[in-house]
């Protein structure tokens, strides 16, 4: 791990944290709520979330129903 990671808010908007993604060439950010971690987002994470919620030029996939 790096010695100053980079941390946002658990309130930051992912399109926030995709652009430090982005911008920085992170593998990885630190999420904190009042100075408490909360959670570590990496960009393995992110590009999965991105490729599992959006396909077909950007509109959202919809959400299947768990089976019984």
């Amino acid at each position: 791990m790096d010695v100053a990671p980079i941390q946002v808010s658990s309130e930051t908007p992912l399109n926030s944290a995709f652009d430090l993604f982005k911008r920085l060439g992170l593998r990885y950010i630190l999420a904190a709520d009042q100075g408490h971690l909360v959670g570590i987002v990496t960009k393995k994470d992110m590009l999965h979330h991105i490729a599992v919620t959006y396909h077909h030029k950007g509109r959202p996939q919809q959400q299947q129903p768990y089976p019984r």
